[in-house]
């Protein structure tokens, strides 16, 4: 992980079902800083003040909605990755819409979670990598739009797709890169990034 401090977020009008998440999440990822509330007027004024990477949200709650809670953080300028958990099947497609990063229906199941949080990590982590690599001034703004792509898993064949061109000119671009850091490899390169300060 990077050196970033996760802060996740919880949020449910009932105090049992946020002691669970709570109790779940952390069992998934310890190093979290995991924080539950039941009102989102206590969430708001958190977020306000320590801008949470991820938030897990009810639904349906009395003060305003899950959704519109999310719509006041983005207002705010805060903006964790969203996870909306509820009772409730049919709100998945709002959810979807809402660009929920994930969708987990009540009662919360283990594997379900560790695998919604297990995409979170590879997020993060992306996230930070893709900042680490706008900041490198040894790439061409292509050379970086290629590593950005390579580091979240594509093939050279699929950015090459992906950016119009041939896989001939993904593949120069790839090997100028590693050069240029002195790495043989693309996963050597990668852990670089990741670890630079």
């Amino acid at each position: 992980m990077s050196e970033r401090k996760v802060i996740c977020l919880i949020i449910d009008d009932e105090q049992a079902a946020v002691m669970r998440m709570k109790s779940l999440i952390g069992q998934i990822a310890p190093h979290w800083d995991i924080y539950g509330f039941i009102t989102c007027r206590e969430l708001i004024k958190f977020a306000g003040q320590n801008n949470p990477s991820v938030l897990f949200i009810d639904v349906e709650m009395p003060a305003m909605t899950g959704f519109e809670l999310l719509e006041k953080l983005h207002s705010d300028r805060i903006y964790p990755i969203p996870v909306f958990v509820t009772g409730y099947e049919h709100y998945a497609i709002k959810a979807i819409k809402e660009k929920a990063f994930d969708y987990i229906m009540k009662p919360v199941d283990l594997e379900e979670l560790k695998l919604t949080i297990s995409k979170i990590q590879a997020s993060l982590i992306h996230s930070v990598i893709s900042e680490k690599i706008e900041l490198l001034d040894q790439l061409t703004v292509s050379e970086k739009k290629v590593l950005n792509l390579l580091a979240i898993g594509m093939t050279s064949k699929q950015v090459a797709e992906h950016m119009n061109l041939s896989f001939h000119t993904i593949n120069s671009h790839r090997n100028h890169i590693l050069e240029k850091f002195g790495c043989h490899t693309l996963a050597e390169l990668i852990n670089k990034i990741e670890s630079a300060h």
